[in-house]
């Protein structure tokens, strides 16, 4: 398949890709999470959780199924079975103005075979079939930069990730990371074509696929060129498609809200306000021990800190290579814009969704030979957070 766009005499340190090893750690992973929900009901005593909502009593298929459909599901759900909520803008009642469409709108048009009933199994079946892809993109993606052994580390850290529950739920998460991979793929090809489809889609599908202008920008001016000049400033201004979510987006908002901006008033009106990055934790700081959960207990403020610092400094300590700039700097700039709110909702997703923060940490352990804490580290955060999901706690459904 011929690409949009390649320069000529790239070089291609592809390796083969291990689908059957992959496929293993992917099927692992999906297990893992499985007994992890259904371990819940069988080694608790009571009759309801704290959060509410799941009873002890239930069947376990009842417990997967609130396990994959929860928050922000719904909103994803009412898009793909009614449409956006046509309304002039007021803050009254929750909205589904502030989610993108590509998500929901595929699992609609995926469904229709069978009907409305069937898109919430169907955007399940999307999500984690979106995930799979995405890692078998993240190994190539990885084996650019290191070897073999360590590409299969990236891929092993990203499938028992402790944010699993995202990428396994009715939620656009699976879908933006393999389009945000995609797109750092492309641009390590120098397929700067293919670049912008796939960062166009992901702008598409959440807020801050727009970020991926950042990288791009990099990518295109630190890559050997060997091409007229004049074509590098063409693909340079081409990135503005890398907004085309906003645009989509706007447009749906002013037909149905009567501004295009009501994917972010909505938000703000939910609590999140911009203001200075960082302000938040220095508040939290201020008085730590009052406030473990935050926006109504939907997050939590020391996980969030805790993150951000060490993706921050992931990002720093990438920026010695300049091979490493384009990912570091878009990791980097995650850490601040998403520090840069009244509140720590969605802060771990964030970086769970950022392909670097994989590289970053299968990089520095393999100089630092910290790969068994790494790991450990990993494994236990992720088996207490789907444990904490799974119980139905706010402050990790964000």
């Amino acid at each position: 398949m011929a690409m949009p766009s390649h320069d000529a005499q790239v070089p291609s340190p592809d390796r083969p890709i291990p689908w059957g090893w992959i496929s293993g750690i992917f099927a692992g992973s999906r297990a893992l999470y499985l007994l992890i929900v259904w371990s819940i009901p069988a080694l608790t005593v009571g009759h309801d959780v704290y959060g509410g909502g799941k009873g002890f009593q239930q069947p376990w298929g009842q417990w997967l199924l609130q396990a994959l459909y929860n928050a922000d599901s719904g909103f994803y759900w009412t898009i793909a079975a009614h449409g956006y909520d046509h309304a002039r803008f007021n803050t009254h009642t929750l909205y589904n103005w502030a989610f993108f469409p590509l998500y929901p709108w595929l699992t609609k048009w995926c469904a229709a075979p069978w009907g409305p009933s069937a898109i919430i199994p169907v955007g399940i079946i999307l999500s984690n079939g979106a995930f799979f892809a995405a890692l078998i993109l993240l190994y190539r993606w990885l084996s650019r930069y290191t070897s073999s052994e360590n590409a299969r580390f990236g891929v092993l850290l990203a499938a028992f990730n402790p944010m699993t529950p995202y990428f396994a739920a009715y939620r656009a998460t699976a879908l933006f990371f393999l389009l945000v991979v995609g797109a750092l793929d492309a641009m390590d090809r120098r397929a700067w074509g293919w670049a912008l489809i796939f960062g166009a889609l992901a702008s598409l599908t959440k807020t801050t696929g727009i970020l991926l202008a950042i990288p791009y920008a990099l990518a295109l001016w630190t890559r050997p060129w060997d091409r007229p000049w004049w074509q590098r400033w063409a693909w340079f201004f081409g990135g503005g498609t890398l907004g085309f979510g906003y645009g989509v987006v706007g447009i749906i908002d002013n037909r149905v809200a009567g501004t295009p901006l009501a994917f972010m008033k909505i938000q703000a009106a939910w609590g999140r306000q911009s203001e200075f990055p960082f302000l938040a934790t220095l508040h939290w700081l201020h008085h730590p021990m009052n406030a473990l959960t935050a926006s109504g207990g939907w997050s939590l403020p020391l996980f969030a800190i805790i993150l951000s610092a060490l993706t921050g400094l992931l990002a720093l300590w990438m920026l010695r290579k300049r091979d490493w700039w384009p990912a570091a700097w878009y990791m980097g700039l995650t850490v601040i814009l998403s520090n840069s709110y009244n509140m720590f909702d969605g802060i771990p997703r964030f970086f769970a969704e950022l392909p670097p923060w994989y590289l970053g940490w299968t990089l520095w352990q393999h100089q630092a030979n910290k790969r068994h804490l790494v790991l450990m580290v990993t494994m236990a955060s992720l088996v207490l957070y789907c444990a904490l999901w799974v119980l139905g706690v706010h402050a990790v459904q964000n």
